[in-house]
């Protein structure tokens, strides 16, 4: 779980397990050498960086069955000016009404072309994770604009529109605070 931003400064913290029993589930024998415990957790008095993530507009709006690199979607992240960000992955939910299989061969690149993740054949229950290989740094301040590319191969009818469902679909990580 995550901690309250309201947790008290200089906070200790950690998760414990004391016996099986304190385990809620329909399993049938949960076993473990208890008492199991976490990593204790120490609250500062700090603000970590912030990305800030903005969808734009694609061209062209309309494509077609048989577009292969297709643009499919585009945003830009910005980074706050507390700390650098190096990013490691992004999972996109599509919000459209295009199936699993109508676009494959997704992928992240830049505004010029240059592919920045591995490719994943098509997108699970409507969700791709795409990992940046290598991952890359935008500095504290800085700013860059990303476009998911596909090839489109059915759903000639449908529409495609991806978005970050939750803050932690993009996985970074700050050079200061983490």
């Amino acid at each position: 779980g995550d901690y309250l931003s309201t947790a008290a400064t200089n906070g200790r913290h950690n998760y414990v397990l004391e016996l099986s029993s304190d385990i809620d589930s329909n399993a049938q024998n949960v076993s473990g050498n208890f008492p199991l415990r976490g990593e204790t957790f120490e609250i500062a008095a700090v603000s970590a960086g912030i990305i800030t993530t903005t969808y734009r507009s694609t061209t062209p709006t309309q494509i077609d069955v048989n577009d292969n690199d297709a643009l499919i979607g585009k945003w830009e992240f910005s980074v706050d000016s507390v700390e650098d960000q190096t990013f490691y992955s992004v999972t996109l939910k599509n919000a459209g009404t295009a199936s699993d299989g109508d676009f494959v061969d997704i992928f992240v690149r830049r505004t010029d072309g240059t592919a920045l993740t591995d490719t994943v054949s098509q997108t699970v229950g409507d969700y791709v994770t795409l990992t940046f290989d290598p991952p890359f740094t935008v500095l504290e301040g800085d700013k860059i604009t990303l476009e998911a590319v596909a090839d489109i191969v059915d759903g000639a009818a449908d529409t495609i529109q991806l978005t970050f469902e939750e803050a932690n679909d993009v996985f970074s990580v700050g050079s200061l605070y983490g």
